[in-house]
């Protein structure tokens, strides 16, 4: 019983290296998504993502100006709430606070 035991964990464990290892050649990569500025403004983003994931990055509502995002194309869908497809490269992001123009 435990000789059984022992090839069916070896087995699985072979399937385990095989999918790795095919998922590295199909070219399943994941890309780095770095906050470079405005780290307190963001309240959740993915520090990883595939190539043409849909990423939603969380942020901070502010009373006096709006919050925006440089650094890859993507919009707001809703206070707080900006959405991007991930590119298939680094994506370095920058979260700022815009103050309102109250026309002078």
């Amino acid at each position: 019983m435990m000789k059984h035991k022992k090839l069916w964990l070896i087995l699985v464990g072979i399937v385990a290296v095989l999918v790795l290892g095919l998922a590295l050649v199909v070219g399943v990569s994941y890309h780095r998504i770095a906050i470079l500025e405005g780290k307190d403004l963001v309240r959740s983003c993915p520090k990883r993502a595939q190539a043409g994931e849909q990423i939603t990055v969380y942020t901070a509502e502010v009373d006096d100006g709006q919050v925006y995002i440089t650094g890859v194309e993507g919009d707001f869908v809703s206070p707080g709430v900006y959405v991007f497809p991930m590119p298939d490269e680094r994506v370095e992001l920058r979260v700022k606070v815009q103050a309102p123009d109250y026309g002078e």
